[in-house]
């Protein structure tokens, strides 16, 4: 069930943070990111709750976009439509963060 709630919160994702055609069309980027940040800390509290957990989720959530940092700006790879930060959207952290205790 950890898996599910993973990929409806990938999903959730992109949803909110789609801006064409914006299914949101006046939800702030902050916005987007307080809602998975919420989810994020949730599916820990719900699935996982350990310190342990805890330390893997924040590693999960610094080392997956440094590889998506890396796989855009050096090996050009792919791209995101409306990044926030080094060709990654602010959200992102929190995606992967909540996939941690999946």
């Amino acid at each position: 069930s950890g898996v599910a709630v993973f990929a409806l919160n990938y999903a959730t994702s992109g949803i909110l943070a789609t801006t064409s055609p914006a299914v949101f069309p006046s939800l702030p980027h902050h916005a987007v990111d307080v809602a998975l940040a919420v989810w994020a800390v949730g599916v820990w509290g719900v699935f996982d709750c350990t310190k342990q957990g805890l330390a893997m989720a924040a590693l999960t959530a610094v080392a997956g976009p440094a590889a998506e940092i890396f796989l855009i700006n050096v090996m050009h790879l792919y791209h995101y439509t409306d990044p926030d930060f080094l060709g990654i959207p602010s959200w992102i952290p929190w995606v992967y963060f909540c996939g941690a205790p999946a």
